[in-house]
């Protein structure tokens, strides 16, 4: 995997006029932070499931000292029971508008038990998601927790507090929340370089085809594709690599792959277990899955996993598949039934065996789509971080760039409180809603796609995300209702592929960052390479006239595809949507 230097002296220096001259800063722009209004008492206790949990809450004067509260407004929270379908949380209910960015400072202390405490910002409505959430270890004295997220749920949110285990009970202070900047959620306003297995693609129509994209991709994802586990292996023992079809058509991609190019990486997705090798029983989700009959199941021998991954491993070693990614979208019942910290043993298994076959490749998951942050939270507080080399996420564009890119943010914040500094990786995405479970949220579905990808790529590799992959080249309308790089004959590009084609090229071998906000509306990014500085520019929210200094420094101001932005007698640049780059004219002199 590519590190990510910071950014070299020299480049620093080439690139701090341009900075100036934006009048930008490189520590960022200051934060604006501002309070939210609570209740005196804002806490309610939220019980749900069968059997009933047991569970009390409410103000107690034994938890005033110290807390920071008014006398008599601490409150108690204390747990007895639950079980896996029933348990109870104290929430502070519907205080998160979307899109908004939030930092929660909480007094909270140990009054017994060993009580690991889960503190999250969470959706009100179906799916529930959790967007931001922070464990820790409760402690005999007071201590303040601070979770900072930014809520790009479609719906409102709750704050809410919850308890890991029976028995236990702890003392809350007074909570504060306060708005602040997104741009503090899982900032890093270092330079980045573009990775070189940032360009992903799916490509799940050949044999239909066998065309190559021509923005050169560097790195095939094997998904979609017919190359699962319960396809590859339908009956106990080895896979039949001359006679299962399925088994074929991954030895058919990795040929196709390497025979177009030398450096493209492949990415392999492991999982869904096939009927033989999966513990009995579901709740019905198995039954109906498009991937197989239980194959949403664990196995029931850990040693079947082994094997499979084992065969795997051997046949592809020496860079054949160099990154391996377990399972697809765990959180997610119709493709896992098991619990994280049973994914976190599956992990450990999948990574020892891909290690002794190539100590080169790399391994990332469990893969979540942007509903699984607290199933991430739980896999880390396993110890599920020791085993992986990244962490991937399905961040689709259905609500915006930013609304994807915020997502991503703040599972950077969550890695950060588990003291973990891992790649992140974004594995599959398109414009898609993700068929959200409020029909209503689909009105405020993002309709410009072609920019919103050239958007969210764009700022991937200004956040130093490891990998954009795009979900597919042939074009994914079925199955999620995005949109496709090349049209119906597989050859011809589409606008999105042709626009793709000129982003790959000014953005492979750069450096880049996000740059702090300006007085203009717009979203800017800087980029550099070969002593050349560039802003890249645009306007999610719609066309806004912005001042000459928002691109000052460039001779021209263009498009992608290289045709001059509009500009009006007083030199105030049209940005809209389609992202614009202004570069200077040449190296600066020495």
């Amino acid at each position: 995997m590519k590190p990510n230097p910071l950014l070299p002296e020299v480049v620093r220096a080439l690139a701090r006029p341009l900075l100036l001259s934006l009048g930008l800063v490189l520590c960022g722009a200051p934060a604006q932070a501002q309070g939210v209004k609570l209740a005196e008492r804002p806490w309610v206790l939220q019980a749900w499931g069968k059997p009933d949990p047991v569970a009390d809450a409410g103000p107690n004067a034994a938890c005033d000292a110290g807390s920071g509260a008014a006398p008599g407004a601490a409150f108690l929270f204390a747990k007895s029971r639950s079980s896996a379908t029933a348990n109870a949380e104290l929430i502070i209910p519907s205080v998160l508008v979307p899109g908004k960015a939030y930092e929660l400072s909480l007094p909270m202390r140990l009054v017994r038990g060993g009580a690991g405490v889960d503190v999250l910002f969470r959706r009100d409505s179906p799916y529930y998601e959790t967007t931001a959430i922070r464990t820790v270890q409760a402690q005999a004295g007071w201590q303040t927790v601070v979770l900072r997220g930014v809520h790009d749920a479609p719906r409102v949110g709750s704050v809410r507090v919850g308890l890991r285990q029976d028995g236990s009970a702890i003392c809350l202070g007074k909570p504060v929340l306060r708005e602040i900047s997104p741009d503090l959620v899982g900032a890093d306003d270092r330079w980045h370089p573009v990775s070189d297995r940032f360009f992903g693609i799916h490509l799940n129509k050949l044999g239909r085809h066998n065309n190559w994209p021509t923005f050169q991709p560097d790195l095939v994802r094997m998904w979609g594709t017919g190359t699962t586990w319960h396809e590859m292996q339908p009956k106990a023992g080895a896979i039949q690599w001359r006679d299962n079809p399925h088994a074929q058509r991954l030895e058919y991609y990795l040929h196709h792959v390497r025979k177009n190019s030398r450096d493209a990486a492949v990415l392999m997705t492991i999982g869904m277990t096939p009927q033989w090798a999966s513990q009995a029983g579901d709740n019905g989700a198995c039954a109906t899955s498009s991937f197989g009959e239980r194959s949403c199941m664990p196995p029931a021998q850990m040693e079947s996993w082994r094997k499979h991954v084992r065969e795997l491993a051997t046949r592809f070693d020496g860079g054949r598949i160099a990154v391996w990614e377990v399972w697809n979208e765990a959180d997610v019942p119709t493709h896992w039934l098991g619990s994280p910290e049973l994914m976190v043993e599956m992990v450990r298994v999948a990574r020892e065996e891909t290690r002794k076959a190539d100590a080169r490749s790399t391994l990332i998951g469990p893969n979540v789509t942007t509903n699984g942050m607290r199933f991430l939270n739980d896999f880390l507080v396993a110890g599920g971080g020791k085993h992986i080399d990244g962490i991937s996420m399905h961040a689709y564009l259905g609500f915006g760039s930013n609304a994807a890119v915020s997502r991503l943010r703040n599972l950077r914040e969550m890695l950060r409180s588990h003291g973990l500094s891992l790649p992140i990786w974004n594995t599959e995405s398109n414009t898609a809603c993700g068929g959200d479970a409020d029909p209503s949220a689909h009105s405020l579905c993002d309709r410009r796609l072609d920019e919103t990808v050239l958007q969210a790529a764009i700022l991937h590799a200004a956040e130093g995300f490891e990998n954009f992959t795009f979900y597919t080249w042939e074009g994914a309308e079925t199955e999620v209702g995005g949109v496709g790089m090349v049209k119906g004959d597989f050859r011809s590009r589409t606008r999105l592929g042709e626009l793709y084609v000129d982003l790959v090229q000014q953005l492979r071998g750069s450096m880049m960052k996000v740059a702090p906000r300006g007085p203009d509306p717009i979203t800017r990014v800087l980029l550099t390479r070969n002593g050349r500085q560039c802003v890249l520019g645009w306007s999610a929210a719609g066309p806004v006239r912005v001042s000459p200094s928002a691109f000052q420094g460039a001779d021209l101001v263009r498009d992608l595809q290289g045709r001059p932005a509009e500009r009006d007698a007083s030199g105030a640049w049209m940005v809209g949507p389609m992202p614009l780059i202004g570069c200077e004219s040449a190296a600066p002199r020495h």
